[in-house]
Parts: structure tokens; sequence; C-alpha cells
């Protein structure tokens, strides 16, 4: 596969390549920060996407996902961009939209969150936030 390069007055702009997914669904966890603060008001946002092995995301292979929190913290949210879906945010299983969703978690104490993602026909995902104590 070939990018599209973009030139302004002859001088390279910028690049894209278009690709799809192939092969088999795998459930990736990321966080936006590896660790929080124990403050009441601090959250970890961590999006869960379905890719395949090279991490291009499957936007058409959408899967309900559950979610289980355990250590220092509790799920405060979780949901998707779907605009009409009817689930609800508080629940532990929630359908991805175009391939992702999203997990809200807010931490309890110091000390460490897992939270452990699982799909239909994909391996588990668990990701580890470490929660800091404000001093």
């Amino acid at each position: 596969m070939q990018p599209t390069i973009a030139y302004r007055d002859g001088t390279e702009a910028g690049r894209d390549l278009l690709r799809s997914a192939t092969g088999p669904a795998r459930l990736r966890a990321e966080a936006d920060r590896p660790a929080v603060l124990d403050t009441g008001g601090d959250l970890a946002y961590v999006t869960l996407t379905l890719t395949d092995a090279d991490g291009t995301p499957y936007t058409s292979a959408d899967r309900p996902v559950q979610v289980e929190v355990s250590g220092a913290g509790v799920l405060t949210a979780f949901g998707s961009a779907d605009p009409s879906t009817e689930e609800r945010f508080d629940a532990t299983e929630r359908g991805t939209y175009q391939g992702r969703a999203l997990a809200v978690v807010r931490p309890t104490g110091p000390g460490e969150i897992r939270l452990l993602a699982t799909a239909p026909e994909c391996d588990p995902a668990e990701i580890v936030i470490t929660v800091d104590s404000v001093s």
C-alpha cells in the first residue's frame, strides 16, 4: 500500500494511509495516563478498542464488552459514542460502537486499579492504573 502524500509549495505537508483491519479481532485496553491521584475529582479514562494484530481498529465488528474493576477504584461510567443506544452508563456491559468503548474509573484510595475487559471471541484485556496519594 502506498500512502497519499500532500504537498504545499513543493514541500511535503502530510501523509495518510487508509487500511482495513484483517484477521481475528483483539480487545485492547489503553488508559489516558498510567497514574491518577486519590483525590475525589480525579478520573482515569480507559479506551477499549477492537483491533487486528497490527493495531488497526475494527470499525465494523462491534461486540458486547464486559468490564470488571478491582482494587483501589470503582467504575464510574461505561459507554460508547453510539447515538441510538439505550444501554445504561452505570452497567458493566456495553456494546462497542465502531469498534470502541470508554470506561471511566474513579480512585477510592492509594494503590492500584485493575480493569479487566472481556468480549466474545477475544482474549481478555487487562490494564493497571496506579493511584498515588496526595500528600
